[in-house]
């Protein structure tokens, strides 16, 4: 759980470099109320969706290839804990300067991309990742009487999620107010950690010139 919890910490770094690619997901490809789920993009990871402070599951949903799931269809618009889960699908693009490890005995799975067939994955490759210790949370306030609007569940939230529930105060004032300790912590102050939707970093893998073009 420990080492998790460090990968955890470590993955939020890039989340602050929020002038990074533009290409997805935006606000425009985001549906009117959901998430997105960025530890490095994570697609076919569960979603559970509770009342927050109760065990009343809202919905139950697996991300979308781009890391997004839809919340259209909720209809309590009071705070939600959101609570996200690796399967044996989950698919997760390696967002790691210095890669993600090896693919198991150097071969990719169907379904996994190893960009340059090296065996190991490299930044922006794609690989199966479960970890029964793995967890991403938030706390979701909604933004307004009639649907939830677009939020995150990144590193950061989950840091502030963890404070919240070792405080046991679920009011929205100390849920805001824990929110922007962490946003402070992180150099991002005045920003509500939830509703910053940070940029697939790895599309600058794609979007970049290469070396071998200049």
């Amino acid at each position: 759980m420990e080492k998790t919890r460090l990968s955890l910490l470590i993955s939020a770094l890039p989340l602050l470099g929020l002038y990074g690619c533009d290409i997805g997901p935006s606000s425009d490809d985001l549906v009117t109320s959901g998430g997105v789920v960025n530890k490095g993009i994570l697609s076919q990871a569960i979603a559970n969706v509770y009342k927050a402070g109760t065990e009343e599951l809202v919905k139950k949903v697996y991300t979308e290839i781009d890391g997004t799931f839809a919340l259209d269809d909720v209809s309590f618009t009071g705070t939600l804990y959101v609570e996200i889960k690796t399967t044996s699908q989950t698919l997760a693009t390696c967002d790691g300067a210095t890669g993600c490890g090896d693919y198991p005995g150097g071969l990719k799975q169907a379904g996994e991309y190893d960009g340059n067939l090296n065996g190991r994955i490299d930044f922006g490759d794609k690989y199966f990742y479960h970890d029964t210790d793995f967890i991403l949370t938030a706390f979701i306030k909604p933004s307004d009487d009639s649907d939830m609007g677009q939020f995150a569940v990144t590193p950061l939230t989950h840091l502030a999620a963890e404070k919240i529930a070792q405080i046991g105060d679920l009011s929205l004032d100390q849920i805001t107010v824990v929110n922007a300790q962490v946003a402070e912590l992180f150099g991002l102050n005045g920003a509500d950690i939830t509703r910053v939707i940070p940029p697939d970093i790895t599309c600058l893998l794609y979007t970049s010139p290469s070396p071998r073009d200049s």
